[in-house]
């Protein structure tokens, strides 16, 4: 399948869906339409993600979506490699596809999925204002998740000399995703482009965000900064260099 290891979906789980909405609408521009759990997010008409409830006792966060092309055999690798599949096992969902909820070694939550032919989820190939970019993996032992997700995504790992980042890459070379070591706010980080990091934090803080005071920037990557949306939920808000 040509979107293997690639993020293909991302779903904000949340107590208040409406008033997630009316941020993120207001923020990014997303549109919703209904769908069989919640609104489906899209960004310039395409879908991208969802909104769903999360369930009581779990704080509201976005679970990142990976198809793979055997979600069975990517769900016996992650328990091989320390991971839970929560559902206990693999499922079919209907009109989406097979998918098992994960958590990975270290308790990040992500989803594997082989979606269904016509299904809305997929790699975006032109990323436009608006879409998720890249995602970030914020884990306490780098080497350990490389390990794990090159059992279950099929993913290669460039680490850094001394081993405290890597960028993650797919089997055909298309790098998705980075990882970084800290030992807070751990878990998935997705990002999402901006036309301007810095108007787009002043103006989620007006609609009752937090966020960092100051802006990131890399030299190849641009400029970002991490909000926490009014439900709890963080976000990374990038601009292209």
């Amino acid at each position: 399948m040509d979107d293997h290891g690639r993020f293909v979906w991302h779903e904000l789980r949340v107590t208040d869906i409406e008033r997630a909405g009316r941020f993120y609408g207001d923020l990014l521009g997303w549109t919703f339409t209904a769908g069989s759990t919640g609104p489906i997010i899209h960004a310039d008409g395409t879908p991208i993600g969802g909104i769903s409830p999360t369930k009581p006792g779990i704080p509201p966060h976005w679970t990142p979506y990976i198809a793979v092309a055997d979600v069975d055999a990517a769900a016996s690798a992650a328990r091989a490699h320390g991971g839970i599949v929560t559902s206990g096992v693999p499922g079919d969902l209907p009109g989406v596809g097979r998918l098992a909820p994960i958590l990975d070694a270290d308790k990040a939550i992500f989803l594997v999925v082989r979606p269904l032919p016509g299904t809305p989820m997929s790699a975006p190939r032109s990323p436009a204002p608006g879409t998720f970019v890249w995602d970030r993996l914020r884990t306490p032992e780098p080497a350990t998740a490389a390990d794990f997700y090159r059992a279950v995504a099929g993913w290669n790992t460039a680490l850094a000399p001394d081993g405290t980042a890597g960028v993650l890459t797919t089997g055909d070379g298309a790098r998705v995703a980075e990882m970084v070591q800290t030992t807070q706010d751990r878990g998935w980080l997705p990002f999402v482009l901006v036309d301007s990091a810095s108007a787009a934090r002043d103006h989620a803080v007006s609609l009752g965000a937090t966020a960092e005071a100051e802006l990131t920037t890399t030299p190849d990557s641009g400029r970002f900064t991490v909000i926490t949306d009014p439900e709890g939920a963080t976000l990374a808000l990038h601009e292209a260099p």
